[in-house]
């Protein structure tokens, strides 16, 4: 998931830049991709990325529609001064794994991000953790017919947490 809190994207001017879309890759929205010499969108970065690689955060996942039909994903760019939210990081995202002004790196895991470590590229720095609604709230009961059995069940809200990331160029 990714959520521009801050920049440019709310006019679409990032979401112009886009790549292949690399069979089996899995790129989820919100994760840190980048377009490699070949154009194509791959998750996380490497030491031997190519220094002109293009870095930022996908907009899309890989499996839908639009990227289905045109085969390609757009990219968020690093602009250095936009927030983005994602809830793509490798440790769980609270306050105490990720506080207030902590740069963040590329994660362990492709795609995702960390907490910076020595030799890490600087993704950006923490500006908060906050709950969004993952799923609507459903108040209302319903009844399952298992055989002969009736069982009430209540669906329940379900929170993500997001990581907000002050973006560096």
């Amino acid at each position: 998931m990714i959520n521009v809190k801050k920049g440019a994207a709310h006019s679409l001017q990032q979401s112009d830049v886009r790549g292949l879309a690399k069979a089996n890759e899995a790129v989820v929205a919100g994760m840190l991709c980048r377009i490699n010499s070949s154009g194509q969108v791959v998750k996380g970065t490497t030491n031997a990325a190519a220094a002109d690689d293009l870095l930022g955060f996908a907009i899309n996942n890989q499996a839908d529609g639009d990227v289905i039909a045109s085969g390609k994903i757009a990219l968020y760019l690093l602009d250095g001064g936009s927030v983005i939210e994602t809830d793509q990081a490798d440790a769980a995202i609270t306050s105490a794994n990720y506080p207030v002004g902590t740069r963040i790196g590329p994660g362990a895991t492709a795609g995702k991000v960390r907490a910076w470590e020595s030799g890490d590229r600087v993704i950006g720095y923490v500006e908060g953790v906050r709950a969004l609604p993952a799923s609507p709230s459903v108040s209302q009961n319903y009844l399952d017919l298992a055989g002969a059995t009736q069982t009430k069940t209540q669906a329940t809200q379900k929170n993500i947490n997001l990581l907000a990331i002050k973006l560096t160029v």
